[in-house]
């Protein structure tokens, strides 16, 4: 929906709501023309509404882009790091300080962000909380950084080093295309994980079993080929074909001897 015609305080809410029982939705784009932004009628205004519960615990919905609209206030709770890729770009009326996280993606748990992979406050009045050790890591540029709340704009809050924390190797939650969930971020009921978890199992089974016997076919196939034949002489398949005299040697131990009729042990008595 790029440059959608929504508009008003109340379309996101209605979006969410026709959403919500999408099993499979991932990406929601209601980015407005940033032509309009100062047009009410032409793109989406009022603050950011809340989302439904299912929808928020859709383990595929981590996209969302809300950018180029009229949206106030502050950045609603639920987009508190826990979409891999948020941009509210271009929403000047927006503004105030980022919620602190919700996913526990490192540990030990931090107020920063640290689990949204791409993020955009582009033209945005949001700010970087006073007490937060790094920018969200999702800003990986000075350039990017948003400015530190009560510092009269000033930057403060530096952009967090490449490999400062590193990813955990464990994460609860269910499993999901790129790993474990964080604690916090899109878990859904055991039953969606469970299903998700057997197909997989299955899936990579299934590819083992085929793996196997490709081999095993393979491996008989080379053994034939490079396995040496014995001739009626003795002498190896390879030597029998690479040799004439071996061929009249085998050619004379074929020669079968002459017919001899075998010693009658019965004789006739002689005419009288």
């Amino acid at each position: 929906m790029l440059e959608n015609a929504l508009y008003g305080p109340s379309a996101l809410s209605d979006v969410f709501s026709v959403l919500q029982n999408s099993k499979y939705v991932s990406y929601l784009n209601v980015a407005g023309n940033s032509s309009f932004a100062n047009d009410r009628k032409r793109v989406l205004s009022g603050s950011i509404s809340s989302i439904p519960t299912p929808l928020f615990n859709n383990i595929y919905f981590n996209k969302i882009n809300l950018a180029s609209n009229n949206f106030s206030g502050q950045l609603p709770d639920w987009l508190a790091d826990t979409f891999l890729w948020i941009d509210v770009s271009d929403n000047p009326n927006l503004s105030g300080p980022l919620p602190p996280s919700l996913t526990e993606s490192i540990e030990p748990p931090v107020n920063f962000w640290t689990y949204t992979q791409y993020c955009d406050f582009e033209n945005t009045g949001l700010c970087v909380p006073s007490d937060w050790q790094y920018q969200p890591t999702c800003i990986q540029s000075v350039a990017d950084s948003l400015n530190t709340c009560g510092e009269n704009g000033t930057q403060t809050v530096p952009v967090m080093p490449l490999g400062e924390f590193p990813m955990p190797a464990e994460t609860s939650g269910v499993t999901g295309i790129w790993g474990g969930w964080p604690t916090g971020a899109k878990e859904s009921d055991a039953s969606g994980g469970a299903e998700i978890s057997v197909w997989q199992g299955t899936l990579i089974g299934i590819g083992a079993v085929v793996v196997v016997m490709i081999m095993a076919v393979t491996m008989v196939r080379r053994r034939r080929q490079q396995a040496p034949s014995a001739d009626l002489t003795g002498n190896t398949g390879t030597e029998f074909l690479g040799s004439g005299a071996n061929v009249t040697a085998c050619a004379d131990a074929q020669t079968l001897p002459a017919y001899a009729p075998p010693t009658p042990m019965y004789s006739p008595p002689a005419p009288k």
